[in-house]
């Protein structure tokens, strides 16, 4: 059974990896060190096919041919004592077939096939994986055979994404469920809060392309959000549309929720506390701001929000500027003369909005 194959990496917006092909070498010399050509049919002499001995009766032997070794042997995952060999791309893994049988269905059904013709190295049968990356064979044995290496310290994102993908087309549950409970904690579905700070356009865009390819769209919203925020991204995209790795129905779909955004942006930042027709109720704001002057409360309220910044800084960043205001900008707007109760009501309305805009989001984030 094939593995499919995995998007390529977005670390930079762009690909940064290039494909790795088995390069196959010939024999070209005998045992005395004479060169030697194939015969006319281009296939090896005789005397090269090394041959297996079984437990059979006397003079018998098994026609299995041992298979031409890989480029490398990886000496984390090459046990003296395993019985199968698993190659994935130039590399070879030294395993135990009881083991990976219990936990991926797929190589279960892989190691049923012990045909007489199948290559072998070192006495052990060999099955090669095809559509699944080194690395990401790493980190999935890394997680399946020494988990207590994940015990003491939390895997990186890069990791984790490796173990998901190795574990979807492996169908793991075990590792799948683990790498995905981090993940989760991570680019949070139900969270406007926003833990973690910003997490970076390029890992956002591997972040989308995960959640189609492993089934996840949970992980979908989050990733979204940080690319509708990135300036690099729209900077790219503006410039270099072919890096980004994304269907143009994805790329239509955040442009419609950051303009959609950054709309109920500007009503929300401009409405002063009780609104523009409406005094302090409890007429205990700064006397410049209970009587408005001028420009009236609004006048001033505005003028604030865009002298301090923030009008800016929430056009491009819309909820995640709305957590800085409701953490940060109260002793602030207190300094300025407003007063607790026009502080407090502001709150609400940013609170409020937080919740509904975060989960405005859910009817964009599904193409």
């Amino acid at each position: 059974m094939a593995i499919k194959d995995e998007p390529k990496d977005e670390p930079s917006f762009s690909d940064s990896e290039a494909d790795i092909k088995p390069q196959n070498r010939e024999r070209t010399t005998d045992a005395d060190g004479n060169k030697r050509k194939p015969d006319e049919a281009g296939r090896p002499h005789a005397a090269d096919v090394k041959r297996i001995k079984t437990g059979g009766p006397a003079g018998s032997e098994d026609t299995r041919q041992e298979s031409d070794p890989p480029r490398s042997k990886c000496d984390a995952f090459w046990y003296k004592d395993g019985n199968v060999v698993v190659v994935v791309g130039n590399t070879a893994f030294k395993l135990y077939k009881a083991r990976l049988s219990r936990y991926s269905i797929v190589l279960a059904g892989q190691f049923a096939d012990e045909g007489a013709g199948r290559p072998t190295m070192e006495g052990c049968p060999v099955y090669e994986l095809t559509g699944l990356k080194v690395e990401d064979f790493k980190q999935f044995l890394e997680a399946l055979e020494t988990p207590i290496v994940f015990a003491s310290r939390s895997p990186s994102q890069p990791t984790l994404i490796s173990i998901l993908r190795a574990s979807q087309a492996l169908d793991c549950s075990t590792t799948r469920a683990f790498a995905l409970e981090k993940l989760r904690s991570i680019w949070s579905h139900d969270d406007p809060t926003l833990p973690g700070g910003k997490l970076g356009g390029p890992l956002a865009v591997r972040i989308i392309q995960l959640s189609r390819e492993c089934g996840v769209p949970e992980l979908r919203k989050r990733a979204f959000y940080e690319l509708i925020r990135s300036s690099s991204f729209w900077e790219r995209i503006a410039t270099n549309r072919s890096s980004i790795h994304l269907p143009d129905a994805d790329i239509i779909a955040l442009l419609l929720a950051r303009q959609e955004l950054q709309r109920l942006w500007s009503a929300l930042v401009f409405e002063p506390p009780f609104g523009k027709d409406t005094g302090c109720p409890t007429k205990t704001c700064a006397p410049n701001i209970f009587k408005g002057g001028p420009v009236g409360r609004t006048g001033l309220w505005r003028a604030q929000m865009i002298e301090d910044g923030d009008f800016d800084a929430g056009s491009a960043d819309p909820i995640g500027h709305l957590e800085m205001l409701l953490t940060k900008r109260a002793e602030d707007l207190a300094a300025q003369g407003w007063c607790e109760g026009c502080i407090e009501n502001r709150q609400k309305a940013w609170t409020d909005a937080q919740v509904n805009w975060w989960g405005v989001l859910d009817q964009w984030c599904k193409s």
